[in-house]
């Protein structure tokens, strides 16, 4: 879409294909909070999109091992590991697969709000903007930012091929069953890993969970990156639970 800015004419992307946001909408899509795809980082994308084998995020599910092959510094075990965290992916919750479309304005908190009003995606496609407002934190701008993405001919396109691919969402919100696991219970890392510790712990804590710095009798969980040191001689001896971050991930997130 053309407009004019303070520069002079000035093009806007409006739709979700527009390739100048593509690479941004694609690691969007495969964040932590949102689809939580391992292993799709921003060398990997780049060169999805560099290549011409990605149009959208949906494009993602199609993907075959030989097209993975062909990219920079990932070899098979990388590819197949790839593979199935597409795969996993698959199975998600409304809110987390609203988040991830990357609707303006819809960001997390607000992509839990509309999956608990709504219950399923074809509810939300088919709302109205006085339904949308109707939710308590979801004012006139974000309505009409809603209602104006699922009109988009990409938009259809791109749910439908979402559908064709597998991708299937619970009708519930992002906390749900993962915040009842969470809750109540203490967590120390230990080691590193792929996750800064900073936004592992405010995940932590959102789902009702507690991080602490020290093995305790109270610690219900240690959960052990690559190179562990003491902390995990300690665990053991009082007993506590040792995980790794892909159980971590698995169970929690």
């Amino acid at each position: 879409v053309r407009g004019k800015g303070r520069e002079g004419p000035v093009v806007r992307c409006v739709g979700v294909s527009c390739v100048a946001q593509l690479r941004e909408r694609l690691k969007h899509f495969a964040s932590l909070r949102a689809l939580n795809i391992e292993g799709l980082g921003e060398k990997v994308v780049e060169q999805l999109v560099g290549r011409g084998l990605v149009s959208d995020a949906a494009d993602l599910f199609f993907l075959t091992k030989q097209d993975l092959l062909g990219l920079e510094r990932l070899g098979e075990k990388s590819a197949e590991n790839l593979l199935n965290a597409l795969e996993k992916s698959k199975q998600t919750t409304l809110a987390r697969l609203i988040y991830a479309l990357g609707i303006r304005h819809v960001g997390e908190q607000t992509a839990s709000l509309l999956a608990e009003r709504f219950g399923d995606l074809e509810a939300l496609r088919s709302a109205s903007y006085e339904d949308l407002v109707e939710v308590e934190g979801v004012g006139p701008e974000v309505a009409k930012s809603v209602l104006l993405f699922f009109r988009q001919a990409s938009t259809k396109e791109l749910l439908a091929k979402l559908e064709r691919a597998g991708v299937k969402c619970e009708k519930r919100g992002v906390r749900g069953e993962k915040e009842e696991k969470m809750k109540g219970k203490t967590f120390v890392f230990t080691g590193r890993i792929s996750m800064p510790r900073e936004e592992v712990k405010k995940m932590v804590e959102q789902l009702g969970g507690r991080v602490a710095s020290s093995v305790s009798k109270k610690t219900d969980f240690v959960v052990a990156g690559e190179g562990v040191g003491g902390k995990l001689a300690k665990a053991e001896r009082l007993g506590v639970k040792v995980i790794g971050e892909a159980e971590f991930r698995e169970t929690f997130l």
